[in-house]
């Protein structure tokens, strides 16, 4: 979803919100997003739930793809072979 949100469930008794400059409100600008969204999550990432991926692709307003991966941590996307996923989306977005 945005920053602010991961950390507000990591440090539920923290301001979090009060006291982070740069929140990174993904979840404010999604639905702007005229390009074809393709959301990569890993149900093993232990830094971001994969429930904020799963909302900030819920919140796009042009869905094109949301790949989840099932154990991969926040890191393992790329042995998971996100580059071979990706590869086809960035082809279809370009042409269009």
């Amino acid at each position: 979803m945005s920053a602010v949100t991961v950390a507000g469930e990591r440090y539920p008794l923290l301001p979090v919100t009060l006291v982070m400059q740069d929140q990174y409100r993904n979840d404010e600008w999604i639905a702007d997003v005229t390009e074809p969204v393709l959301v990569a999550h890993g149900t093993g990432d232990t830094t971001i739930d994969v429930s904020n991926g799963e909302r900030l692709y819920a919140l796009a307003s042009n869905k094109d793809e949301i790949w989840i991966v099932p154990g991969a941590g926040h890191s393992d996307l790329w042995d998971a072979g996100i580059w071979d996923h990706a590869k086809p989306f960035f082809e279809r977005a370009l042409a269009q």
